[in-house]
């Protein structure tokens, strides 16, 4: 049933002219020419008179049905531009024939008609070939481009096309048109990632509009210039663009495309980690599809509403926007909304950890774009609820969504996709039901596609997800070969949170390697890539990671023999609690509730091996209230595991084995294998402590810890008295002075003792040659190839510096 007049998004803004009403004789007498006099035969100024009559007619009638399209009122639209077709016809009009034309296949195009769209647009090319009509040929073939866009065909049968056309307006010499031939062009480059040429394309178009005094065509050449920008990572100037073709659309008072392209400026204020105006653009595209009563505009606006307000981690506002949209468009029974405002509800509710309640909503606007007989969206809402039964760990269930996503994309032709759907899904379950050979499989069916796509991004995407198989199953050098050519595609496109991702795969990688040294200058080098885009999440994840990689250096440490006390211990105690710490101070500036209790976990981890047990144990019980508080269970039971262990090691056997017996519940309750092996074997840990009659400390204690209490025990022997009165070693000032030198000499500036290398700009190259310069000034000491990783500032490699001078 169609919606109330009063809010139809295809009610026209005003009364559009008819040409059977306005003019009814001359269209008469047009129609038949042979009677423009009552004596005599037709004069030839009485024709001229009449053709410019029709064609002035018929150029207001196209002018009402292209603002009826900037408003959204396509079927007002498209009766306008099918009388001006009709007229442009009868009078020889070329180039009317080919405006009115674009005007009926957009009117299509708005209404999500797309098979009607394609099927005419094809027909009008075929008669304006048939015709001669090479201006109508070249803008149907732009239209295809854009239908096309839509459909997943291949990008070069898409750019083919639009070169073409362009072609064709070039050579017909019309200025008018070669602009819309160009910014034709430079949408067509978009799905390839050829940012270079879309740039050059978009650039070209923006010049050609300004010279035939096109505005609206200005707005729509700078829309695909910002979009280049962004692809070429110059989010700045995405802005820049975006931002003067919303003023050129407000100023030409065409509402609906200035909402559209606040959108996108909403997109790239996200991009540029600007939360606030990306907020507010948002919220401002959306009051402008409310007053133009557009509810097409208004689901499109509540997507990335909803995602606005996610981003500026408030989930519950982004529910209760989507609640209120639901409400509306079902009372307005608008099919199309409601499912966008489910999938929108479902969305936020994975993210705050309720993927029960989430696939419950998914399902529902599943069921609804099913009516709507829409396979593209159909197959983007089963990946989404397959990734949701994954989540509930339903896993038959997740496999079938998934296979019927793929079937869809292969009927439509989306290759992507499919390799999508593979990757995120699929080899997702297969690893879950640890059937590791069918993921490889999975994931090199993927890359596969994209080599054949030429998708590089998606080629590296899949070599890290392989990578990440291999690994689990204990295939560290084969892994570590797929990381590093997924690192070297990563480098070239310039993607610096990818390449994170895959420094912080191969950190893990030397980890299990007992490679920890090696896993903190990864870990780094992740967290200066996260910092350079300006992605403060990612950067939290990196550090929190980095205090990670610090605790296998002291385990590592304390396996050879190192205890509490030494140099090298502690200095991995500090830095592991510093970078927990700039972890949780971004965190809360975000406001991210799981990243702060990520970084409670962290740091109380630092405390446990430190010995600070109340300070672990006070970290563990803030990470518990947070979770109980957003109702995520599986974080819970992880902070309750880490009270247990603090709760031993502090002696408090009673509350340790509360506290123990609570969190294998959990982990029962769960079904979470991994997480109740974890619970069970810290209870037993407990139980056994009670059983032996012993201090739980005595248990429980790391070995460095014990080693250090036997150390104060015995009594210190003569020799080592009279060690303690050595020389001082070298002076610090003279090796800070000289370190300061090295890197002055290598950069050109100076920087301060307390500044990372990494941080000052010193990247890969220049630290192999410092470290060569450095092992040279100060050769009989023995220094570490790692030293400017193990010691990443000058105060700290100062102090290295002079206690091993100490020790000659």
């Amino acid at each position: 049933m169609a919606p109330p007049r009063s809010i139809s998004p295809f009610a026209s803004p005003r009364p559009l002219r008819s040409p059977r009403t306005a003019t009814p004789k001359v269209i008469k007498r047009n129609i038949s020419l042979c009677d423009l006099a009552d004596d005599g035969p037709p004069q030839l100024d009485s024709l001229d008179e009449s053709r410019a009559q029709v064609g002035k007619e018929a150029r207001a009638l196209l002018k009402d049905a292209q603002e009826a399209c900037d408003e959204e009122a396509f079927q007002a639209a498209e009766r306008a531009a099918a009388d001006a077709l009709q007229m442009f016809r009868e009078i020889g009009d070329r180039s009317g024939v080919a405006r009115a034309l674009r005007c009926i296949v957009s009117a299509y195009q708005g209404r999500d008609e797309l098979d009607a769209a394609y099927n005419r647009a094809s027909e009008e090319l075929e008669r304006c070939r048939a015709n001669g009509n090479k201006l109508g040929e070249a803008a149907m073939m732009m239209a295809l481009v854009d239908l096309k866009l839509l459909q997943a065909v291949r990008p070069k049968e898409v750019i083919s096309l639009a070169k073409s056309a362009l072609a064709m307006v070039q050579q017909l010499k019309d200025r008018a048109w070669e602009a819309e031939g160009l910014v034709t062009l430079a949408r067509s480059y978009e799905n390839t990632q050829k940012a270079e040429n879309m740039l050059r394309a978009a650039r070209a178009a923006v010049e050609a509009f300004k010279q035939v005094g096109d505005r609206k065509g200005e707005a729509q050449a700078l829309h695909c210039l910002a979009t280049a920008a962004s692809l070429n990572n110059e989010v700045m100037e995405a802005v820049r663009c975006s931002s003067e073709a919303c003023a050129i659309l407000n100023g030409l008072g065409l509402a609906c495309q200035e909402a559209a392209e606040l959108m996108s400026l909403a997109e790239f204020h996200k991009a540029c980690k600007d939360d606030m105006k990306m907020l507010q653009a948002a919220e401002d595209a959306m009051a402008i599809y409310r007053a133009k009563n557009s509810l097409a505009g208004q689901s499109n606006a509540l997507r990335l509403l909803v995602k606005s307000y996610c981003t500026a981690q408030n989930d519950l506002k982004g529910i209760e926007v989507a609640e209120a949209a639901l409400e509306q468009f079902r009372g307005q029974r608008y099919k199309r909304g409601e499912a966008v405002a489910l999938d929108q509800i479902a969305s936020v509710q994975y993210n705050m950890r309720r993927p029960s309640e989430a696939l419950d909503n998914a399902l529902q606007a599943l069921d609804i774009i099913k009516e709507l007989e829409d396979l593209p969206w159909e197959a983007v809402m089963l990946h989404s609820v397959a990734a949701l039964r994954c989540a509930t760990k339903q896993y038959p269930e997740a496999l079938q969504a998934a296979q019927e996503a793929i079937w869809i994309l292969e009927d439509i032709g989306d290759r992507s996709g499919q390799a999508y759907v593979r990757l995120n899904t699929v080899l997702q379950v297969q690893t879950q039901l640890q059937e590791y050979q069918e993921a490889l499989s999975t994931a090199e069916e993927a890359v596969a596609i994209f080599r054949e796509l030429k998708d590089r991004r998606g080629e590296a995407t899949g070599l890290l997800l392989a990578a990440n198989v291999y690994k689990m199953v204990g295939q560290l050098e084969e892994a570590e070969k797929w990381l590093l050519e997924a690192q070297e595609i990563f480098e070239d496109l310039g993607e610096r949170r990818l390449l994170a991702q895959v420094l912080h795969s191969m950190a893990k990688i030397h980890i299990a390697k007992q490679e920890p040294a090696e896993a903190v200058r990864l870990a780094y080098e992740a967290h200066a890539l996260c910092k350079r885009a300006r992605d403060k999440a990612a950067e939290a994840g990196t550090l929190l990671f980095t205090v990670e990689a610090h605790l296998s250096f002291i385990a590592q440490l304390v396996e050879n023999g190192r205890m509490r006390g030494s140099r090298e211990l502690e200095e991995q105690l500090s830095k592991a609690e510093k970078a927990g710490i700039a972890a949780k101070r971004i965190a809360d500036k975000l406001g991210h509730q799981q990243t702060i209790a990520d970084c409670f976990y962290a740091l109380s981890e630092v405390n446990l091996v430190s010995g600070r047990y109340q300070e672990a144990l006070d970290g563990a019980d803030e990470g518990i209230k947070i979770y109980q508080d957003v109702g995520y269970q599986l974080g819970e039971c992880t902070f309750v595991n880490m009270k247990a262990q603090a709760l031993l090691v502090s002696g408090k056997n009673d509350e340790a084995l509360i506290a123990a017996q609570e969190a294998v519940s959990m982990a029962k309750a769960m079904d979470d294998k991994p997480l109740e092996v974890l619970a069970q074997e810290i209870l037993d840990k407990v139980l056994q402590g009670q059983h032996m009659g012993v201090q739980p400390t005595q248990v429980s204690q790391p070995r460095y810890v014990q080693e250090e209490e036997e150390e104060e025990i015995q009594e210190v022997p003569a020799e080592s008295r009279i060690e303690e009165e050595k020389p001082k070693g070298l002076e610090p000032a003279i090796v800070s002075d000289m370190l300061h030198n090295m890197l002055r000499e290598m950069m050109g500036s100076d920087m301060e003792s307390d500044t990372p290398l990494m941080d000052a700009g010193v990247d890969s190259l220049m630290s192999i040659e410092f470290r060569s310069q450095v092992n040279q000034a100060f050769s009989g000491l023995g220094l570490s190839s790692t030293l400017t990783f193990d010691y990443p500032t000058i105060r700290e490699l100062t102090g290295h510096i002079v206690d091993k001078s100490k020790n000659q």
